[in-house]
Formats: C-alpha cells, sequence, structure tokens
C-alpha cells in the first residue's frame, strides 16, 4: 500500500539537501521498523518519492514523502509476524495526524506515524499519515511531485536599513505593477559540430515575466495559514510577524510551472534598485497544493491520489 507523510523541516536542518534527505528517511524507516517495500534487483532501495524539494536555508512546515508499505506491523528481531496475519490493506484515505487521538481502526497507521517520528532527529517532526488510492493495472500512477501544482510561503525582509526612508520592500507600489521582471541565463543546448560531436550554443540573458506565476499575496497570515491552524503549536511559531517587512504569497510549483521564491524576491530587489542576498531572507514554506477537477488548490495531505 501507498502512504503519504507529512512532516516538518526546521532550525539548522533546513541546510540539509534533498539527497541528504533521501538518505535520512531511509535510515528512519529502518530504525523504527517499517515494512517498506523494496525495489527488485542486484541493489535494491526504498520504494518513496517526494514532492517538490526545497531549497537549501528554507524550512517548512509541509514537506512531502511517499512510502510504498508491504503492511502497516512494526517488523521485530525478536518475533516474527507471519506473512497471513500482516495488515496488508487498509482503507484507502484513511488519516491520522500525531498529535490527535484515533480511534481503534485507525492504530495501525497511526503507530506506524509514531514510530517514524520518535526516529526523528532534532529538526523534523513527523506530522500526519494518508494511505492513498491503490493503482490498479492500466491506470496512470501519479506521484506527489506530479501531482504538486502551487505552494504557499512566507517571507521576510531583514535587512529594510538598505531601503529608502519610509519604504517598505513588499510595497502595493510592486505588486500593482503589470508585470514583475526578472532576468535569466537559458544555458546553452548542445548542438551537433557536424563531425559527429557536439557543442554548447551560448549562454543567452533575457528578462522573463514572472507575475503568471505569482497567484495570491497577502500581508495577513490569516489568508494563507489554513483554517483552525493553532500558530503556537508550530514548531516555527515564532517564524511569524516578527519582522518589519513580511509576506505571504501563494506561488505555482511543480513540473508544469515553477517560480521559487528566491526568484521572486530577485525581482522585488530590481524593482527597488537593492543588491540581493538570500542572508537578506527568512523563508518558510506553509503548504503545498495539488489541483481538484475545478482547478480549485488542494493540500496535498487532503487528496488520496
Amino acid at each position: 500500500m501507498k502512504v503519504r507523510f507529512k512532516f516538518a523541516k526546521y532550525g539548522p536542518i533546513r541546510f540539509v539537501g534533498h539527497l541528504d534527505l533521501m538518505r535520512y528517511f531511509e535510515k528512519v524507516t529502518r530504525r523504527a521498523n517499517i515494512d517498506v517495500a523494496m525495489t527488485e534487483g542486484f541493489s535494491p532501495h526504498q520504494i518513496l518519492s517526494f514532492a517538490n524539494p526545497l531549497s537549501l536555508g528554507i524550512t517548512s512546515d509541509a514537506e512531502y514523502v511517499d512510502f510504498e508499505l508491504k503492511s502497516l506491523d512494526l517488523l521485530s528481531y525478536e518475533k516474527e509476524i507471519p506473512e497471513e496475519e500482516k495488515i496488508k490493506t487498509f482503507p484507502e484515505g484513511a488519516f491520522v495526524k500525531i498529535d490527535e487521538e484515533c480511534s481503534e481502526e485507525l492504530k495501525p497507521l497511526w503507530n506506524v506515524l509514531k514510530a517514524m517520528d520518535d526516529q526523528s532527529g532534532i529538526g523534523f517532526r513527523m506530522l500526519s499519515a494518508r494511505v492513498l488510492h491503490e493503482w490498479q493495472k492500466g491506470e496512470k500512477k501519479e506521484t506527489a511531485m506530479s501531482l504538486v501544482r502551487g505552494a504557499d510561503y512566507y517571507i521576510q525582509y531583514m535587512k529594510p536599513e538598505k531601503l529608502k526612508e519610509g519604504e517598505d520592500f513588499f510595497g502595493d507600489d510592486f505588486w500593482n505593477q503589470e508585470s514583475y521582471i526578472v532576468t535569466r541565463e537559458k544555458k546553452g543546448e548542445r548542438i551537433s559540430n557536424g563531425h559527429g560531436g557536439f557543442k554548447k550554443s551560448k549562454v543567452t540573458i533575457a528578462d522573463v515575466d514572472i507575475k503568471p506565476l505569482v497567484k495570491d499575496f497577502s500581508h495577513e497570515k490569516a489568508d494563507f495559514l489554513p483554517e483552525g491552524t493553532d500558530i503556537e503549536k508550530l514548531h516555527t511559531s515564532d517564524f511569524y510577524d516578527k519582522a518589519s517587512m513580511h509576506m505571504y504569497v501563494r506561488l505555482s510549483t511543480g513540473s508544469i510551472d515553477n517560480l521559487k521564491p528566491e526568484v521572486l524576491m530577485q525581482s522585488i530587489c530590481k524593482f527597488r534598485n537593492v543588491e540581493y542576498l538570500r542572508s537578506d531572507f527568512r523563508i518558510h514554506r506553509i503548504e503545498q497544493y495539488g489541483q481538484n477537477e475545478e482547478g480549485g488548490y488542494v493540500a496535498l495531505c487532503d487528496m488520496n491520489k
């Protein structure tokens, strides 16, 4: 069965890269004795996939990893569980949260989530788990990565002294523009040299309008934090609204259209005529979304596929 886990990433762990994160989860599941499915072949590895990878230095309350599990049993070296007694099927859409009580029927799923949380290090926190749709033969399989269409971010600008007196880095004069321009480099493409080899074409530099990829923005957290969110329970609660200049934005994210928050900050810096330095910003991801049939945004933890 396929299970989607939601986790938070905060503190110094924001400097752990995506490849190290994959190795980290492989070790967590082994320590937690999770019955993870493995690929077949000479060098088997765990079957897992992540949603949109987080850029280095960004914290998050909404990271997702999908695991293929052979069962919801916690393995033990002391007592082997017979195959016929293993929990190999579970109701599609079953959902549990780490900090909420669940029914006895959902306990096996919660136990797996709790075991992974207990083995997680400082800077990681497992939040929820959902059993996903079991793909049938002939159906098009979708991964968390392919489902992502948008993400919410909270961004702080930490150097207001670089601006002109009375100027707001996230002021409406930027957002009211007809276009948000950023200068991008397009890497050279491989082209034939006519002698059986290849050469690269020249790198081109062009101004790109990223406004169509900015889906929403607000100065108020109430417009972006999920309804009922208790900020005091978030591991990044000290992060919200503590800077003099901050912004909430929803950006296109995923394999079709993708805009990193750092690129948007570069555009604003260009508009404000200040140098862009990544260290001048604190960026936090609030949620990642897929889309339903009507085109509305749905959090990945609420999707069964």
